[in-house]
């Protein structure tokens, strides 16, 4: 088989101290087109291409590839050793000195509150996302963000999507409460809740939990800790990862951007950046999308309901 080698074009600082400590072995988890996640012990690393963008946990390399072609699968054997990761049984080497270091922090000097500004681009994100509302995962879901009188009824919807609203419902009511308690009964029920590397149930939480991360609410990290501990046992290891990261205030570089651009962006920015969100992954997109508008109504106080 044909050497190949990357040079790395970006590193999360996250995984600084196992690129830094000694000789780690590992195995590939799964792969994909534009993405193979290796797992070292208890930590997952994902190496992507630059149009995946950054994640929490990952390693971007330049050029344009098929993983898939190159010899990669599940459970061959990985090295990381001298800011060098490892795929000898395929002859494949992705070296990590040269690249940039990269933070998965929201890394705010201060919580972003309320202003004119983000309160218009909710609105006009919300309209949006409700008007291109898919129908997989939680996209449906996105319709009842529309106004009054034109989002779809929850009685017409799948009974995951039904009761995944009524889990929402309530853990908006134990945060705006201030009870972790309340919050976490609901959310127990959406933690794995869904199809895929990452169930609707897990992206959404994210999204919900980084927008109150954002905005600097008091329940913020306390839930999303709470989440990441029910995860250990409830869902995919990818999802776990990414809640995992979440927990500490990790998110991939795309939520940083969207999170900006409905905070701080202008009506074009906004206008360009729902869709290519929703288009995110085959529900990701979309199921993220909902938890961040969600979670930037309950504290920017936006007259926009789920329901």
């Amino acid at each position: 088989m044909q050497p190949r080698f990357w040079e790395a074009e970006l590193v999360s600082r996250s995984l600084l101290p196992l690129l830094t400590g000694d000789r780690l072995t590992g195995y590939v988890h799964s792969v994909f087109r534009r993405a193979v996640n290796v797992q070292f012990d208890r930590q997952l690393i994902s190496v992507t291409l630059p149009e995946l963008g950054a994640m929490p946990n990952g390693i971007v390399v330049e050029g344009d590839c098929d993983f898939r072609t190159v010899g990669l699968v599940a459970n061959t054997p990985a090295i990381i050793l001298d800011f060098t990761l490892m795929f000898p049984k395929v002859h494949v080497t992705i070296g990590l000195s040269q690249a940039s270091q990269w933070s998965p922090c929201l890394q705010l000097a201060q919580p972003v509150g309320p202003s004119d500004r983000s309160r218009a681009n909710l609105a006009r994100a919300t309209s949006i996302a409700a008007a291109r509302a898919p129908r997989r995962g939680f996209g449906p879901l996105l319709s009842l963000l529309a106004p009054a009188g034109h989002s779809v009824r929850t009685d017409t919807m799948a009974p995951t999507c039904a009761y995944a609203h009524a889990r929402i419902v309530e853990v908006i009511r134990g945060i705006e409460q201030e009870d972790l308690a309340m919050a976490m009964l609901a959310a127990e029920g959406i933690v794995g809740l869904g199809d895929g590397l990452t169930p609707s149930g897990d992206d959404f939480l994210v999204g919900f939990g980084a927008a109150l991360a954002i905005a600097g609410y008091p329940l913020a990290t306390p839930f999303l800790e709470s989440c990441a501990n029910l995860a250990s046992e409830r869902t995919t290891y990818l999802a776990r990862a990414l809640l995992s990261h979440a927990a500490k205030g990790e998110y991939t570089s795309r939520l940083k951007s969207l999170l900006t651009t409905l905070l701080t962006g202008t009506e074009r920015d906004v206008d360009r950046q729902i869709p290519i969100a929703l288009a995110w992954g085959s529900t990701s997109g979309a199921d993220l999308l909902l938890g961040v508008l969600v979670g930037l109504a309950v504290k920017i106080r936006q007259p926009v309901e789920v329901g």
